[in-house]
C-alpha cells in the first residue's frame, strides 16, 4: 500500500495535477506526438534526408502502441478508425523505407566484395526518387487528416467514461508486457527474434511515457541496447529480401548472402550475451 501511495504522489508531482486524471495523461502523451509528427511531415515534404521518414514512422508507431494499449479509454469506433488509418499510412511508406536502408549499404557491398553495382545504383536511385515523389503525394493527400486525427486525441469527446485509473492501468500494462518478454526469453530460437524485438519496443514506449512510475534509466538503457542489436538483425533480413529482389547475378547474391548470414549469427550471439542483465531488470517490473 505504501508503494502505491508513493507512486500516486510521484504522479501528482510529475504531472502537476491535483489527481491522476486519465484523459489529461493521455492527451499530454498524444500532444507530444502531434508536435513531432507535424514537424516530420513538414520535413519530409521539403527535404530528402531519409532520417525524416524514419522519425515520422517511429512517432506514428509509438502513437499506435499507446492507442492500442489504452484502447478501453476511447470510443470504440474512433479507436478502430484511428488505428487502421495510421496502420495503412505506415504501410504505404514501407517500400520507401526499405529502399532507403538498402541504398545506404550498396556502396559498402561494392567495396567489400570488389563488385561493380553502378548500374543497379542508378536504377535504384531512379526508383528511390520516384518513391520520394510518391511519399510527398501521400503526405499531401493525408497530412490534414493526420493532423486532425492527432487533434482529436486531445479532445474529451473521443474518450469514454472509465473507472480504471490510468496509473493502475499503466502498471498492469507494463507488468503484462514484461511477463510476455520474460516468457519469450525462456525458450526462443532465431525465428522468435523479430517477435521479441516488437515486444521490447512496446515495453520501451510504455516506460518512456510513464517514467514517473519507475526508475527507468537503467532498464531503458538495457532495452535500447537489445533493440539496437535486434534492429541490426532485422535490417539484415530486409537486406536479404532486397538483394534477392533487385540483384540479378546469382554469384553476387551468393556472396552477399553468405556475408549477411555471418552477420546474423554475430548479432544472435550478441543478443544472447546481452540478454542476461536485462532479464533481471525485466523481472523487477513484474
Amino acid at each position: 500500500m505504501k508503494s502505491k501511495i508513493k507512486i500516486y504522489n510521484r504522479c501528482k508531482q510529475t504531472l502537476q495535477l491535483d489527481s491522476c486524471l486519465t484523459k489529461d495523461v493521455l492527451k499530454a502523451i498524444f500532444k507530444n506526438y502531434l508536435i513531432k509528427v507535424r514537424y516530420y511531415l513538414q520535413k519530409c515534404k521539403i527535404e530528402k534526408d531519409v532520417e525524416n521518414l524514419h522519425q515520422l514512422r517511429v512517432n506514428i508507431r509509438k502513437t499506435r502502441t499507446i492507442l492500442k494499449e489504452f484502447k478501453e479509454y476511447f470510443e470504440p469506433n474512433f479507436y478502430q478508425y484511428s488505428y487502421k488509418f495510421l496502420k495503412d499510412f505506415m504501410k504505404e511508406t514501407n517500400l520507401k523505407r526499405d529502399l532507403d536502408v538498402f541504398m545506404q549499404d550498396i556502396s559498402f557491398y561494392e567495396k567489400k566484395f570488389k563488385i561493380d553495382l553502378s548500374i543497379l545504383k542508378r536504377e535504384l536511385k531512379r526508383f528511390q526518387n520516384q518513391e520520394e515523389k510518391n511519399l510527398k503525394k501521400l503526405i499531401q493527400k493525408n497530412e490534414k487528416k493526420i493532423i486532425d486525427l492527432y487533434k482529436r486525441f486531445i479532445l474529451d469527446s473521443f474518450y469514454i467514461e472509465n473507472n480504471k485509473n490510468i496509473i493502475d492501468t499503466a502498471i498492469i500494462k507494463v507488468k503484462n508486457r514484461a511477463k510476455k518478454i520474460e516468457k519469450n526469453l525462456k525458450n526462443f530460437s532465431s525465428k522468435d527474434l523479430h517477435k521479441i524485438r516488437i515486444e521490447f519496443k512496446k515495453l520501451r514506449y510504455l516506460l518512456e511515457n510513464f517514467s514517473f512510475l519507475y526508475n527507468k534509466k537503467k532498464v531503458l538503457k538495457n532495452i535500447k541496447k537489445i533493440q539496437d542489436i535486434l534492429g541490426k538483425y532485422h535490417d539484415i533480413e530486409v537486406q536479404k529480401n532486397s538483394i534477392e529482389k533487385f540483384i540479378k547475378d546469382p554469384n553476387i547474391i551468393k556472396k552477399i548472402s553468405k556475408y549477411l548470414n555471418r552477420q546474423k549469427r554475430k548479432y544472435e550471439k550478441e543478443f544472447i550475451k546481452n540478454i542476461k542483465p536485462i532479464k533481471k531488470r525485466i523481472k523487477k517490473l513484474n
